[in-house]
């Protein structure tokens, strides 16, 4: 993955037609405007220091609201088919797609190595304070992607996976490939707040998708290789719109590598990256191993309502967890600036707006899912996925506050004890308790991680906030180049 030269200055690169879209100006009272063209480096952004409902009000209208718009064109798609091969094609083949996609999401979320939730850290909240070893840490995705690719190619060319073929192997290799290449693009758009161009590019990827599903579908019927072939055609639209624009290359916005030796700039690179890369693998095995214990305890029917309350528990919470993301970079940018009062409006805009989401969500689920015999209240899974969806207001903060208060080692051991905890739970609950015990390990772990990151972290934060604010990303060395001892003042 290369820079190619843009020229100097160009923080995002134009669209056909004309210079680079500005979109409507976000000058409310509330979070400081999206940036919407080059910037100059090193210009501080301007942070409130109150909160009215208005301002609450236009955090939903100018951000939370295109970002949620191009993430649920983008990313909505595996859910949805999901719940589309339970209705049109019965419970056995939604519960073969359902380990097909969990295998394949697995797979992104491994090779994305944490960096997704780092972007705006890696980036920087500006053109220009991008850390130095951001090319090689994406290029090391990459890489990633197409090693774990092989991986489940060998595995599934062996047999060793009665539930895949290799051709389905081959198309989730192509799927993870793509989407890692696609999300490194998806990145950069959020770290700098452009969400008028995430809106268009998710809209075509939903175009890409639904015209891939009907071409498929024509040609296969409603099967889990027609579905991953419409996830492929989504990832592609998107890339080839964002290329057709300009924006698919990174241009001058990426550092230029070091001008050392291939094996000591991925190992700078993976040091500056290894929090993040050990919470993300931890988040892989978090997120998607209920799939794989149910896969060795239930029924492919029992797999199937599984996994169809758990796509309609995702969509449900989908939004909640969207405002927490898109008041993440304004967040950032309060601790690296040292202002408090920015951040608590940051929070209490989500607080406030994600309650509500979650009110809905909840709703939404229980009309989606009350009165059908397999996914209703009688289900085994239904309670404690619904009681799960609140937790989600809290726990789309997570990430965002962990990490701009620049914890990201605690965030990884947090991550990887709920990581090991999750299939260990999931296997004895199971065992004890049947198909319910997958649903309330779930909204046990959910809850516990959340109380210990939001409750307890913040006590690990405040010697942090006693000793200034954190350096801006274009003023951070490397972690080869950090000091060996605190500076004075700091505890």
């Amino acid at each position: 993955m290369t820079a190619t030269d843009q020229g100097p200055g160009r923080s995002l690169p134009p669209p056909p037609a004309g210079p680079l879209p500005s979109g409507e100006p976000v000058d409310g009272p509330g979070l400081p405007p999206p940036p919407t063209g080059p910037l100059p480096p090193g210009e501080p952004v301007a942070l409130p220091e109150s909160v009215s409902p208005a301002n609450v009000g236009d955090h939903a209208r100018t951000r939370m609201l295109p970002y949620g718009l191009a993430r649920a064109f983008g990313a909505a798609g595996p859910y949805l088919m999901q719940a589309a091969m339970w209705h049109w094609a019965g419970a056995a083949p939604a519960g073969r797609f359902f380990l097909l996609a969990s295998a394949a999401m697995f797979l992104v979320l491994l090779a994305d190595l944490g960096a997704g939730n780092a972007f705006p850290l890696l980036w920087g909240s500006r053109p220009g304070r991008a850390v130095p070893e951001l090319a090689d840490v994406l290029t090391m995705r990459q890489g990633v992607a197409v090693a774990g690719v092989v991986a489940l190619g060998g595995a599934a060319a062996a047999g060793l996976w009665r539930q895949m073929s290799l051709t389905e192997a081959l198309l989730i290799g192509v799927f993870v490939c793509s989407r890692t290449a696609l999300t490194a693009r998806q990145g950069r758009l959020y770290a700098f707040q452009r969400f008028d161009l995430l809106v268009r590019a998710a809209a075509c990827h939903a175009g890409g998708l639904l015209a891939g599903l009907g071409v498929a579908m024509g040609a296969l019927g409603m099967t889990p290789t027609a579905c991953l072939l419409a996830l492929i055609a989504g990832n592609v639209a998107e890339l080839v719109a964002m290329a057709a624009w300009g924006a698919g290359s990174l241009g001058d916005d990426l550092p230029p590598p070091r001008a050392v030796s291939w094996s000591e700039r991925l190992r700078l690179a993976w040091r500056r990256l290894a929090p993040f890369a050990v919470a993300g693998v931890a988040a892989a095995v978090y997120v998607r191993s209920d799939a794989f214990i149910g896969d060795l305890f239930l029924e492919p029917e029992a797999l199937g309502r599984f996994g169809t309350i758990d796509a309609l528990y995702r969509l449900a919470i989908a939004p909640v967890y969207l405002s927490g993301q898109a008041v993440y970079p304004a967040i950032n940018a309060a601790h690296e600036e040292g202002r408090p009062a920015a951040l608590r409006l940051g929070v209490w805009h989500h607080l406030l707006t994600g309650g509500i989401l979650a009110a809905v969500g909840m709703g939404v689920f229980a009309a989606l899912t009350v009165g059908q015999p397999a996914t209703g209240p009688g289900s085994p899974f239904w309670w404690p996925f619904f009681l799960a969806i609140p937790v989600a207001v809290p726990a789309a903060l997570v990430a965002p506050l962990c990490y701009s208060r620049r914890q990201e080692r605690a965030m990884a051991t947090l991550a990887v004890t709920t990581g090991l905890a999750r299939p260990l739970g999931a296997w004895l609950l199971v065992a004890s308790l049947g198909p319910a015990g997958l649903a309330v390990n779930h909204l046990a772990l959910d809850a516990g991680q959340t109380f210990i990151a939001l409750a307890v972290f913040p006590w690990l934060g405040a010697a942090r906030w006693a000793a200034g604010p954190p350096p801006s990303q274009a003023s951070q060395p490397s972690p080869d180049q950090a000091p060996r001892s605190p500076p004075p003042g700091a505890s």
